[in-house]
Order: C-alpha cells, then sequence, then structure tokens
C-alpha cells in the first residue's frame, strides 16, 4: 500500500520511485546499505517491495529479466563501494543482451569528511563502461535524470542506465512529481527508404533458395506471427539466434536450428545452400563465431548493421515485425527447399546432438522435462557446456518463453532469471537448468526463492567439471587445470533450504521426478547426473 505524502515531504527518493512505479513498476531486486535506506523506504512509500537479494548481481539478472518480459525498465539496487562493484557483472549483461534497466546505486556523501576515500570510487566512470549511460543524481537534477535514464534504457537499442545517487542527496526535499512529467518514453524508429525496398525488390525476384536468420531485435518487436507468416508464404527456412528461440515454434518443418549451440557445423551447413539471407533482427551481440555465409544479406532491423559483422546488400530499417509484414507482401514466388532436405536436415541435427548410450546423456535430461511439461512452459539456461546443449535441444513454441545470457554469457543468470519469469507468471510452468559450475556460484539464491515462494525445478547438470573450458584445454593440448572440483552434497543442501531433493541417474528417474516436481509446483532441486564427456556441442 503507497503511503501518501506531503508536499514538504517529498525526498529526491521519492522522485525516482514514484516516476519508476508510474511506468508501471512493481518489484525492485537488491541488496541494501545504510546509504540505500532513504531509496528503499521510498519505493515502499511508493508500494514497491523491495525484493532481497544475497548478492547484487543477482538483482540485477532479476531486473533485466523483468525488463526484458515486461517492456518496462527492471530496477536493480545495491550500496555504494562493493555493493556497487557486485552489481557490475549483472548490469554488463543486461548491457550486451539488450535488457532494459534502470540500475541505482548509492554514493558517497557530497558534504562528507573533505579527503575521505573510504568505499570511494568513480561510479559514474565505471558504470559508464557497462551501461548505455550513468548520471550522478543531484536535487537540481534528479527529474531529468530519472527521465533520461528510462528512455535511454528504452530506445533502440535497449540496456541499462545507471543513476548514483549520493546518501545525503536522497533525503534532501524537493518539489513532489507532477503526473505530467511521468509521459511514457517514446521510442520512435524510421522507416525504409524507397530506394532500399526497390533494392530488396530485385533480390526477392532473383531468390530460389531463400532462408531467414531471426534473432533479438525480432523478438522484442513481437514479431513471432510475422517471421512464420512470412517462412511460409516465402517457404524460406528460419534459423533462430539463442535468444530468438520461439520465433518459429520449434516443431515447425520450416525450423532449421539454433545458430551458435550444439551441431552449430551442421545449422551453418544447411544455411550455406541458401542463395539470400534475410537477416531479421539479427544482433551481433549474440554472434562469437565467423559469417561463413556467402549468399547476400537482407538487414533488417530497428538500428543499421554499424558493426559490419556480415555483409549486407540491403539495410531495412524501422520496427522489425510491420518490415517483416512488408517483404511478406512483397514475395511473389517460393523457395526450392523439399520437404525431404529440410527433414534430412533436422534428422541429421538431433543425431548429433542427441547419441544413443546406455547411461544418462544430459540432453535426456532436457528432452524428459520438455516432455512433462505444457507447451506453453518456460525455460531458462545457465552457461557453460550446458548452454550450447539446452540452447539447440529445449524445443521452444513460443518467443519469450525461453531465455538465456549470449550477449554476456554469464554463470549464475539461469536461476535468478527463472525466478523473475515465475514472479511475472506464477500459473505458468517454468524450470531452470543450471551446471554445477554455476550454481555454486550464487548458492545462496536458494534461500531468495524459498522466502519469496517461487515454486520452480532447478535441474543441475552434475559432472564436477567446468566442461566446456576443460574442453578448449584438451583442444589446445593443455594439461587440464583449474576445471574440475568437488560439489556438496545436494541432498543435505537441498534439506537445509527445506527443499524436495532429486538424484536421478536414468531416465526413469528423471521422468518421475520431473513428472512429481511440476505437479508439486514447488521450489525443488533435483541433480542429474551425468558425464561432461557426453556433451556433443
Amino acid at each position: 500500500m503507497a503511503t501518501t505524502m506531503t508536499t514538504s515531504d517529498t525526498m529526491v527518493a521519492d522522485v525516482i520511485a514514484q516516476y519508476l512505479t508510474r511506468l508501471g513498476l512493481r518489484y525492485v531486486f537488491g541488496h541494501p546499505g545504510g546509504e540505500t535506506a532513504h531509496l528503499i523506504d521510498a519505493f515502499r512509500r511508493a508500494g514497491v517491495p523491495f525484493l532481497l537479494t544475497h548478492h547484487e548481481a543477482t538483482a540485477a539478472f532479476m531486473a533485466a529479466a523483468y525488463g526484458d518480459l515486461t517492456g518496462i525498465p527492471g530496477v536493480c539496487l545495491a550500496t555504494l563501494g562493493p555493493g556497487a562493484t557486485n552489481m557490475v557483472t549483472g548490469v554488463a549483461n543486461a548491457y550486451l543482451d539488450r535488457s532494459p534497466v534502470v540500475a541505482l546505486t548509492a554514493q558517497l556523501s557530497l558534504n562528507g569528511p573533505k579527503g575521505a576515500t573510504h568505499q570511494l570510487l568513480d561510479l559514474n566512470q565505471l558504470y559508464g563502461a557497462v551501461a548505455k549511460g550513468s548520471r550522478l543524481v543531484t536535487a537540481e537534477n534528479v527529474y531529468a535524470a530519472v527521465r533520461e535514464a528510462t528512455a535511454v534504457a528504452l530506445e533502440e537499442r535497449p540496456g541499462p542506465f545507471h543513476l548514483a545517487v549520493p546518501s545525503d542527496v536522497a533525503a534532501i526535499k524537493v518539489t513532489p512529481l507532477a503526473h505530467s512529467d511521468t509521459a511514457a518514453p517514446t521510442n520512435s524508429v524510421p522507416s525504409p527508404s524507397p530506394q532500399a525496398l526497390a533494392k530488396m525488390d530485385a533480390l526477392l525476384a532473383r531468390s530460389s533458395r531463400p532462408a531467414i536468420i531471426a534473432g533479438l531485435g525480432a523478438l522484442r518487436s513481437q514479431a513471432q506471427d510475422a517471421v512464420t507468416n512470412l517462412a511460409h508464404r516465402w517457404r524460406a527456412p528460419v534459423a533462430v539466434t539463442p535468444k530468438g528461440k520461439g520465433l518459429i515454434p520449434e516443431d515447425d518443418p520450416l525450423f532449421a536450428g539454433a545458430i551458435e549451440m550444439a551441431g552449430n557445423d551442421i545449422v551453418v551447413g544447411f544455411l550455406q545452400r541458401a542463395d539470400l539471407i534475410l537477416a531479421a533482427g539479427l544482433d551481433v551481440a549474440e554472434m562469437d563465431k565467423p559469417w561463413l555465409l556467402g549468399a547476400p544479406v537482407i538487414h533488417l532491423d530497428t538500428v543499421p548493421n554499424r558493426e559490419g559483422y556480415y555483409p549486407t546488400e540491403v539495410e531495412l530499417c524501422g520496427n522489425v515485425r510491420p518490415l517483416l509484414n512488408q517483404v511478406t507482401e512483397r514475395v511473389s514466388r517460393q523457395g526450392a527447399w523439399t520437404d525431404e532436405e529440410l527433414a534430412q536436415h533436422r534428422a541429421r541435427l538431433r543425431d548429433y546432438v542427441c547419441p544413443p548410450s546406455a547411461r544418462l546423456q544430459p540432453y535426456q535430461v532436457v528432452e524428459t522435462f520438455r516432455e512433462a511439461m505444457g507447451r506453453e512452459a518456460m525455460a531458462t539456461c545457465d552457461v557453460g557446456a550446458n548452454k550450447f546443449l539446452v540452447g539447440q535441444v529445449w524445443k521452444t513454441y513460443r518467443a519469450g518463453t525461453f531465455m538465456m545470457s549470449n550477449g554476456l554469457s554469464s554463470m549464475g543468470y539461469s536461476i535468478p532469471t527463472a525466478a523473475t519469469m515465475k514472479l511475472l507468471n506464477p500459473q505458468r510452468q517454468v524450470v531452470a537448468f543450471v551446471g554445477d559450475g554455476g550454481l555454486s556460484m550464487y548458492l545462496g539464491e536458494l534461500e531468495t526463492l524459498k522466502r519469496l515462494q517461487i515454486g520452480l525445478p532447478i535441474v543441475v547438470l552434475v559432472d564436477n567439471s567446468l566442461e566446456l573450458i576443460r574442453r578448449s584445454q584438451e583442444r589446445r593440448g593443455y594439461v587440464e587445470i583449474g576445471t574440475t572440483f568437488t560439489n556438496p552434497d545436494f541432498g543435505l543442501l537441498a534439506r537445509s533450504f527445506g527443499l524436495p531433493y532429486y538424484q536421478v541417474t536414468n531416465v526413469d528417474e528423471c521422468r518421475r521426478a520431473a513428472e512429481e516436481v511440476i505437479q508439486a509446483n514447488r521450489l525443488s532441486l533435483i541433480a542429474a547426473e551425468i558425464d561432461g564427456h557426453d556433451y556433443h556441442l
């Protein structure tokens, strides 16, 4: 319940809280310090609960997921000094994954002792390297600062904006915020030129084997139906980036797989048969392998192809969904891809990623949970070998129901993101896949999820190694050093948090565990004992 304040009571902290609340903010995620007390209480008075996490990076992961899922900037909060530095990883993740976030940190009092350096860091310089912008808030600029933070966070391409609030500034009395000062930020994008459309028409007319690669920009534009309609009108296979999973249902015969995930060589080899590539919202932030496609490329996104990661014949800049609809209207012939070659490609990809074996395979764990959960289930995965597997194997049918850290690729991302998914969609089935290395980084957040009564299964792929790095050492002929470790007793760990626990070593045990935890809809820990050598990446 928001608390009514008089004009004389309104502080700088209230201006920030009220502005963000009127945009539709429902939660603030963070870890407090004494210097953040004014901000936290201002959000309380505005009716927005502060959700305590055990680590500041977790708060930023959760805020980023909130921004991605709602279109409203998520808010994370940390104190100065080590609290602010801890939060940097999560903010950097939002920066490279294009997630709208307002990151609030405290800062030393402007009227503190002369020459004091205790916990003093130039936070604006620090966050300026991992955010779209950073400002020091004062009583004079607070209105402009909070407007700028939300507007810049939302404009294409989205990302985080940092506000540093000195502890004495937060409590300064100011004029209250007027409702007219909180208009939703606009996000205008250009329209393609007639010349660009004419050039595209010529490419469409010549193409007989077109293909589509759909990515993060198409996801933000809510372009699933537009991508699918174009694919069928054009008879063009569709590959997606990991963060674009669901832009075409993955049981559609035209779905060609996720690029840069397990079996990438097979997906790229198939796309090399195309004579024209439509890059729909393809964001280079997701790419770290060379561009190996020789066909002409139509770049279609809200921003030009500034990075030059792939060469383009024509660039169409604007809102991705209506642009895709324009392309659909202009297509006059279907591609020559046959049902047989599309089916053969899909079978080859699956055979590579999902080989038979007598022992429990990582892909079997993922597929077992996929089969046990409804078609509308939501999932996250962490970073490491599990990321490449889950990113290819987890079937996604609806855009926005699968999330991973791919721009920054930060371990520890999966569980906080799944928690936000469940907070916002309490009736939906949500599952978090994580490696044992990623889980160990943020074990304390199991208490966070238990306290917040977030019911989701956490599936830990246990191989006692940082398998992706171990393979990198092995591939280079180096001695394997620093990539294996001993795990805690996950059963004792789960019981210490009061969580149901399952240890699974075969498909039948995995299936029973999946059915039970989904039925119970409780926070649960499932440890799947696998061999890291079984990942086919």
